[in-house]
This record gives structure tokens, sequence and C-alpha cells, in this order.
């Protein structure tokens, strides 16, 4: 047996041991050309940092790290709706205004999975817009893999005594828990952070290449990362969701992202410039979910303003400390 199947073989043991499935055969899939080289890569890049990494056979949306084990895993079912989601982006015209058709009914329909058997073939008609796509796909994918990675580096599996947590992940829809909340969700926004600043670097190189300003950067990386979290919420949106749940909601998410860009120069967000490219955000990812007949918050900024969140805001800034 060679190396590699030796530490498939160990990952698989591990994963079926916390009833996550097995690691997904990507040496042999042929209707997803994106599976093998972000597969692959991902697993060489994670090895650099003392990871490891894996895109399972779990058809539900899902995503985590196994703290103990330095293993980070990926579904297919998440992989496939991330795929959906980047092609319903470039679909939807909302970044270079030339729409197309989004040739699914549903991101969820794993039955109905994204295809594109030769990545050398263009799945657009112009270079451009397949050049967006793999843009979008990288964001979304590089942000969630450097998540778990923002777990690992603060931390969070060894930093209360009375607490030992090995699994850190989500699900769509989110997980309910009933105690420790503000602290599950403090800790979600520090590897938010975390995997935001790694994030924008690449979305400032495409915004180079096509010389947009810097603002235009944090913007569009917000955008594509609030679709990511829409996506996952299911539709949740009110307090009483948000204060069961494992991560905080997407409105909050997207609110915190664009916060910790304020008065950075080099990202051109500021108090004045802050509510409009909040606006702009929530109308965007309301016309976007619209094409897939899935209604979301009319006003992010009127809805996070809301009294009970902002105690929430209160209570969950005291909790940084213990997960920085």
């Amino acid at each position: 047996m060679d190396l590699h199947n030796i530490i498939l073989d160990r990952i698989d043991k591990v994963l079926s041991e916390n009833n996550l499935g097995f690691s997904y055969d990507y040496l042999h899939e042929e209707d997803n050309s994106l599976i093998h080289p972000f597969f692959a890569s991902t697993m060489d890049n994670c090895k650099q940092i003392g990871l490891e990494f894996t895109i399972t056979t779990d058809r539900l949306a899902r995503a985590g790290i196994l703290y103990e084990e330095r293993l980070i895993f990926i579904s297919f079912g998440l992989f496939d709706r991330l795929c959906k989601l980047s092609e319903l982006i470039v679909c939807s015209g909302l970044i270079d205004n030339s729409s197309n058709t989004f040739r699914y009914a549903s991101l969820d329909l794993i039955d109905n999975p994204f295809t594109w058997p030769n990545e050398k073939k263009e799945l657009f008609n112009t270079p451009d817009k397949n050049e967006l796509f793999l843009f979008i796909f990288d964001t979304l994918f590089s942000f969630i893999v450097a998540h778990e990675i923002g777990h690992y580096h603060h931390k969070h599996g060894e930093r209360k005594d009375d607490i030992k947590i090995n699994l850190f992940d989500d699900i769509i829809g989110h997980r309910e828990i009933k105690e420790n909340i503000i602290s599950s969700h403090a800790r979600e926004i520090i590897a938010d952070s975390f995997a935001f600043w790694n994030t924008i670097e690449k979305t400032k190189k495409y915004i180079r290449k096509k010389n947009f300003r810097n603002s235009y950067a944090t913007f569009l990386t917000v955008f594509i990362l609030s679709s990511y979290f829409q996506m996952m919420d299911k539709n949740k949106c009110s307090f009483e969701e948000h204060s069961k749940s494992t991560h905080p909601l997407s409105i909050i998410r997207t609110r915190i992202l664009f916060t910790i860009c304020m008065n950075n120069d080099e990202l051109g967000i500021n108090n004045e410039n802050f509510p409009i490219l909040l606006a702009s955000v929530s109308t965007n990812i309301q016309k976007l979910f619209k094409i897939i007949d899935v209604e979301v918050l009319n006003n992010f900024l009127e809805e996070t303003n809301d009294e009970n969140f902002t105690k929430w805001f209160k209570l969950v800034h005291k909790e940084f400390p213990l997960w920085e």
C-alpha cells in the first residue's frame, strides 16, 4: 500500500469513529473537475502547517475540524453547493452586469449535482466569466478552510479547563445548542475574522487585475461570503433562532466582517460608507436568492440594530479575550 492510501485509510478510520462518513474518492471523480485539484492542493497546504484535510462522502452541507486529530473536513454535499452558489453568483450578473440562465432549481438538490466534467472546456461562454467563477469558488472554499484553521490557530479546543471540545463544525441550518451560546458565537466570529484576513488578500489581487478601487475588494469579499452565510442559515432570521444556534446568523456575520474593516485605509471602509456598503450587500443578497425563489431579510442594518442583538454584541465582545 502506498503512502497516499495509508493516509486515506487513517483518515477514514477517524471519520468513521466520528460518524462523518468516509473520504471522497476524488481520484475517480468524472463529473466535477474541481474536486481533484482543490482536494489535492488543500491537502498539501494543510500538511505544511501540521494539519490534514479531506472531502467526505456526506451529502449534507457540513464543514469542520476534529481538533485533536488535526483533521479539517468538508463534505461533498457542501462542495457541491459551493460550486452551484458560485455559478449562481456569476449567472446573476450582480458583479459584472451580464446575466446568464442558472442551470439548477436549487442549491440543495444533491441528486442533481453540479457538473463540469472538463475544466479545460469553458463553463461560460467568455473567459472573463470563467475566471470570475473560479475566483468566487476559490474565495468560498478558501474561507471555509481558513475558518477551520482559525479554530486551530486560536487553540479553541484547549482554551477552557471545564469544557473539552474536539469537534468544531457547521451544518446547513446549524445545530441547536442550549449552553455556552456566547462562547460558541465568540469562537465562530474569531474564526471568521481569521479567515477573512486570509481570504481578502486573494480578492485584492483580483481587484488590482481588474483595476477596481480597494473598497470594492472589501464589498466583493463580504458579498460573496454573505451568500455562503445565507445559504447555511436556511432562512433563519429571528433572534430566538440566533440564540439557540452554534453559529451567529448571516446578518450578524456580515455586519461583523464590515466592522473589522473599519478605518483600515487599505480596505477603504469608514463610518461614512459603512451603512451604504452594508445596505448594498443586503440588497444584492436579496436579488441573488430571489433567482432560486428564496426570500431573505429586507435590511441587514436595521435588523442588527435590534435591542436584543445589541445586548448580544456586548456579551460576545466580553467573551473574545477567552478565545483569541
